[in-house]
């Protein structure tokens, strides 16, 4: 039976853990050398792990070494002495790590909320470029009913639904949710044990204030002052979405130029359900911006 060290082994990944002035990161590298390789620095989104990325890293390790870093709270990463989410300390949080492990050049890939960190961050810091998969440009207020409380409330139930008082019980929910084996394994990464039961990695109190910290994101302020070329993959479904995504596009162009692709199709995880085509968007798009 696969388990995560035949999963990693059979496709040519690294599981690597550092400590840097800000707090510990734990990623997952192909073992390729970086030396010969652009690279490819990926940051997933609210509920998943490094290694969640693995269908388009699967498909793009021939081309590219690759980084998939693990945002605080999940696997080993932490970050030391703060309680502050926002953009700009994740920012600084993965600077300490690319200066740690001695990383000058690399194309930073956000997906979902890790777009505003991955802006952040292209703001204050050198990167080739920026791609966001589906994130970085809806605004929350754009949608009808909005309210933060009740965003808060929601991050608070679904994180009080993620207990699951035995492996068995947590697989079986998995699996139920569509998962296939691999995938399973994947998921696992995102529970810890505690009191004699399988919970979420991050506590209520700590994805309340992730959400918070992203409240008021976008900022154009700073994406008009980002000098990188940034490339916007988003999906298209729900179908009644596209026009409060149309109108969240429209104001991030009003600030900063970038490409925009919109991926027929394809839904919120669109690494996932296309990964063959995001692959191929990202493979051109990287041939484009070499410097």
């Amino acid at each position: 039976m696969e388990d995560i060290n035949s999963l990693l082994k059979e496709n040519h990944l690294i599981y690597k853990s550092v400590s840097t002035e800000k707090g510990s990161v734990s990623y997952f590298e192909t073992d390729n050398n970086r030396e010969y390789k652009t690279t490819l620095l990926l940051m997933h989104g609210f509920g998943a792990t490094g290694l969640d990325y693995l269908p388009i890293i699967k498909l793009l390790q021939d081309q590219f070494h690759i980084i998939s870093i693990e945002l605080p709270e999940r696997g080993e990463s932490k970050l030391i002495g703060t309680n502050d989410f926002s953009p700009t300390s994740i920012a600084t949080w993965v600077k300490a790590f690319v200066t740690t492990i001695q990383l000058e050049k690399f194309h930073l890939i956000g997906h979902s909320i890790a777009a505003h960190y991955g802006l952040a961050y292209a703001k204050e810091f050198s990167v080739e470029s920026l791609i966001l998969l589906d994130g970085g440009y809806l605004v929350p207020g754009d949608f009808e009913g909005y309210s933060l409380e009740k965003e808060l409330n929601d991050t608070r139930k679904f994180i009080q639904s993620l207990k699951y008082d035995s492996e068995k019980a947590l697989i079986a929910a998995l699996t139920e949710q569509g998962n296939s084996a691999t995938q399973n394994i994947i998921d696992r990464r995102l529970f810890k044990i505690e009191d004699n039961a399988l919970v979420f990695t991050l506590s209520e109190d700590i994805a309340v204030q992730m959400t918070k910290d992203v409240a008021k994101y976008p900022d154009y302020e700073v994406i008009k002052n980002i000098n990188n070329e940034i490339y916007i993959i988003r999906c298209d479904l729900p179908k009644e979405v596209n026009p409060i995504r149309d109108l969240g596009i429209n104001k991030f162009l009003k600030a900063k130029e970038a490409k925009i692709t919109v991926l027929e199709n394809s839904n919120h995880s669109l690494y996932h359900s296309k990964s063959k085509e995001v692959s191929e968007l990202i493979s051109a798009w990287i041939q484009q911006n070499r410097h």
